[in-house]
């Protein structure tokens, strides 16, 4: 199956926010045990957390 090219960009783009972003906080993170709701953010405006289906 191959993927369309609206997920490939999807794909990247989580994929630069967590390299770039995420995995920088991780051991922080970790570290206080606090759950991260900048991350949560971060993904909500770039509109990683919505819903992929037409409404």
């Amino acid at each position: 199956m191959r993927l369309t090219d609206e997920q490939r960009a999807l794909r990247d783009l989580v994929r630069e926010l967590s390299d770039e972003r995420i995995a920088l906080r991780a051991p922080e993170i970790d570290e206080k045990a606090e759950f991260p709701w900048d991350i949560v953010k971060l993904l909500a405006d770039h509109d990683v957390l919505a819903l992929p289906f037409p409404v």
